[in-house]
């Protein structure tokens, strides 16, 4: 009834349009409004609290209207009849009824014109001392004058806001230096931290939109964690956007900040997601250039998380300030879709590979527009790292190394200067496999890099590429080739890869991973397992690929396999080329990449014996803790530990 404007029209028996709405579910319902032939601001409560009704009537009796005393209760008043305002009122220096009221919010506050001033009314007192701070350090805002603890005014000022004014983009620039002003003004002992609650924010969806309660929490559960930050604390508006930016006119660029009462602070990157939430694409652009252009950083993937934030806290203003509206449903499920899309241009929801980089964690991601992206998490904030120019990057480990395509096919491998000679290197050492695999052709090289042409064939980790006999003759040339290359004499100068070798890989794994694993405690006994038994194997040594698995391997029909990725060729039990290659069609099938007869196409290709099985464990044992710093596969972590579990 009091979300229909005619059946509140026939109520109070003049024209009325809700304004704002306050919902506590199954309690009361609080609708302010405004009469549109004069001008009236008021309210209306149902409640089931008789001691509300109580209170209300005691401050206010004569003003109000009661449409029901019975309970639940229904009355109505102007808005200086709310009776957690008729206190604040007191030292109000002109006649409540005289105002133009240009804002109202039950039982919190009001905003009116009166004269050539805006007076703002708060049920709870005010500070005016961030305004003040603000103009002494330049930041461009309206002078404050405090006529009692709780009633504040400023000039009245300029032509409206840049929510009225969209297209004023040098306002929006200005609002960006002026940000980035007060972002470099020293934070006073005291400032009050501005508060963060994600999980309230979806609670509140839920109660009133319980359809979208999954969706919001679920985004809630996404943000908490990333909105903790190391950055140092700034000044903060704390309620950034277009309509607190009032602008002198469509001819100056001369701007005021106003509305200072949620200002406080914390990490820099709140208001400009707050801003990017509720600006436009080019008011964005605008407001970035003269917040740069005064000093300010901008770190996007930051900005994405405090953007979703603010999508979500906002998330129900269609329903609170359009009461009215019969698709606020509609709208609040766009505002939760907004937190959504922001979250996705973060790593952590498009990540596709982590790994441990001592005190932070490398990540490679893909961006909005699919583009791979790389950069470094540490201490709950993401740092990305520039991109490789020069063609399309393929994979970025950051710190270590990036493959890029050039436009002419060909590949170039980045690594950090000098290290380039390594590959070299290992390209050398891995002679023995090249003589029954096709390895790419190198085109140049440099300190820091090596080209090479590209690999003619199709990937073996894409089976539907392949028809059912293509994929088992692709297998069995695989398997015969690398029978072969295991015979052949390796170079004097190739690396040795022992058991006691692996054994320190597992213990690395293990080490880095146990936080995310969901049976530490049985993986490292599965572990130890594993270690004793590679250390009982006797030691063979054979040519090695040492990092065998289906996206190394390539098949052409005519041309035969091909490997590619030959940095880690070593000399190895054979052993462990096999098992990493049964541990990976085991992966694969779990994945939901591989049905299982394509899974046991490979197995069946590369029997197991005692030293393939331990091998195929330590694998194991390596991708469930390689996988589980991978947010998409991690479910996959406690199947494959179960795989572990039941051969120990």
């Amino acid at each position: 009834m009091l979300l229909d404007a005619p059946t509140l029209t026939r109520l109070l028996h003049h024209r009325v349009e809700p304004t704002h709405l306050r919902i506590k579910p199954g309690r009361s319902t609080h609708v302010a409004w405004r009469n549109p032939d004069t001008g009236e601001v008021g309210w209306t409560l149902w409640t089931i609290d008789p001691d509300k009704y109580a209170k209300s009537m005691f401050r206010a009796g004569d003003l109000l209207t009661v449409h029901d005393a019975t309970g639940p209760y229904l009355f109505s008043g102007p808005w200086y009849a709310d009776r957690r305002l008729i206190p604040a009122l007191r030292g109000l220096p002109v006649d409540p009824a005289e105002l133009d009221i240009l804002r109202y919010i039950p039982h919190r506050r009001v905003v009116a014109r009166a004269g050539e001033r805006v007076l703002r009314v708060h049920a709870v007192p005010v500070d005016a001392d961030p305004a003040r701070t603000w103009l002494h350090h330049g930041v461009p805002t309206l002078p404050v004058t405090r006529h009692s603890p709780h009633i504040v005014s400023t000039p009245w000022w300029g032509a409206g806001d840049l929510r009225t004014h969209p297209d004023h983009l040098g306002a929006a620039r200005a609002a960006g230096r002026a940000i980035a002003r007060l972002h470099h003004t020293p934070v006073e002992s005291g400032t009050p931290v501005c508060p963060v609650d994600p999980h309230g924010a979806a609670d509140a969806v839920a109660r009133h939109a319980p359809t979208l309660a999954p969706e919001a929490i679920s985004i809630a559960d996404r943000i908490a964690p990333l909105l903790d930050s190391d950055r140092p604390a700034v000044n903060l508006h704390g309620d950034l956007s277009p309509d607190q930016v009032l602008v002198a006119g469509p001819d100056s660029d001369e701007i005021r900040l106003i509305d200072t009462d949620r200002a406080g602070a914390g990490p820099a990157v709140r208001d400009l997601g707050t801003w990017k939430a509720n600006a436009s694409t080019d008011q964005w652009t605008a407001f970035c250039a003269g917040y740069r252009e005064d000093g300010g950083d901008v770190h996007l993937t930051e900005i994405a998380a405090w953007e979703a934030y603010a999508h979500l806290s906002a998330a129900l203003d269609p329903l609170r300030r359009d009461p009215g509206n019969e698709n606020w449903e509609t709208e609040v499920a766009a505002r939760l879709d907004a937190a959504r899309a922001a979250l996705d241009l973060l790593p952590r929801g498009s990540v596709r590979r982590v790994w441990p980089a001592g005190e932070r964690l490398a990540v490679e991601y893909l961006d909005a527009d699919g583009t791979v992206r790389a950069g470094f998490r540490a201490d709950g904030v993401f740092h990305p790292v520039p991109s490789p120019a020069g063609g399309t990057v393929i994979s970025h480990r950051p710190g270590k190394r990036a493959v890029v395509r050039r436009e002419d096919g060909s590949y170039t491998k980045l690594v950090k200067k000098g290290r380039a000679r390594r590959i070299l290197t290992a390209i050398n050492a891995a002679r023995p496999l090249a003589e029954h695999f096709r390895t790419p052709r190198i085109l140049g090289a440099g300190d820091d890099h090596v080209t090479f042409a590209p690999l003619e064939g199709l990937s073996l980790h894409d089976p539907t590429a392949f028809t059912d006999e293509q994929w088992r003759t692709a297998w069995r040339d695989i398997a015969r080739a690398l029978g072969r290359a295991q015979q052949e004499q390796a170079p004097a100068s190739t690396p040795v890869h022992t058991a006691a070798d692996e054994v320190a890989v597992l213990r690395q794994w293990v080490r880095t991973s146990r936080v995310l694993v969901p049976d530490p405690v049985r993986l490292q006994e599965a572990t130890e397992r594993v270690i004793a038994d590679l250390a009982g194997l006797p030691e063979r040594l054979a040519p090695a690929h040492r990092d065998l698995h289906d996206k190394q391997l390539f098949h052409h029909p005519e041309l035969g396999p091909g490997l590619i990725d030959v940095d880690t060729a070593c000399l190895a039990d054979p052993a462990l080329d096999v098992g990493n290659l049964r541990a990976h069609a085991r992966l694969r099938h779990l994945q939901g990449l591989w049905t299982g007869e394509q899974a046991r196409v490979v197995t069946s290709e590369f029997p197991s014996d005692a030293a393939v099985e331990v091998y195929e464990r330590a694998s194991l044992v390596r991708l469930a803790c390689v996988y589980a710093f991978r947010p998409r596969w991690a479910p996959l972590v406690a199947p494959v530990l179960g795989e572990i579990f039941s051969r120990v």
